[in-house]
């Protein structure tokens, strides 16, 4: 829905703010008066849903450190949030014994790679995407931060 707002405003040569979390009342600021009537319903809705999603990620927080304290050690990685954590500690059943090897784990949630052997050749491809699916994919949108130096 931003990115629809960001649109709209864009098509008539104008910007708004880069901001995602105060987006719905820096954009009614910036917005240009000709537009401001379609758009405000929009902005309401932007503003509820962000009220929303903060509610769940204080919700998911507490959870986090009322219930499963462990996620603690693995929130001081550096881009793994609450969210991550808990997805983590509760798909491995928080079961360390579950796993002879750290590697495994890898393997348990599909980010082996494949392997097509034929002959001589032994090519590595992507990763299997076997296992489950959201926590692949938190930890997969954590990974990148480690490329970047941190702020």
């Amino acid at each position: 829905m931003i990115s629809a707002v960001r649109g709209l405003v864009k098509s008539t040569g104008h910007s708004l703010p880069k901001s995602t979390r105060t987006f719905a009342r820096k954009a009614k600021d910036a917005c240009p008066e000709a537009l401001l009537p379609a758009l405000l319903p929009l902005l309401r809705v932007i503003e509820e849903l962000t009220r929303e999603i903060d509610l769940y990620e204080t919700l998911v927080v507490r959870k986090a450190e009322a219930e499963y304290p462990e996620t603690a050690a693995i929130r001081t990685i550096h881009g793994v949030g609450p969210l991550t954590a808990l997805a983590f500690v509760l798909v491995l059943n928080n079961d360390r014994s579950r796993f002879q090897r750290s590697r495994d784990v890898g393997c348990y949630i599909g980010l082996r790679p494949k392997q097509r052997e034929s002959g001589r050749h032994s090519p590595q491809l992507g990763i299997t995407k076997a296992g489950d699916s959201l926590l692949r994919r938190l930890g997969t949108q954590s990974a990148p931060v480690h490329s970047r130096p941190v702020r």
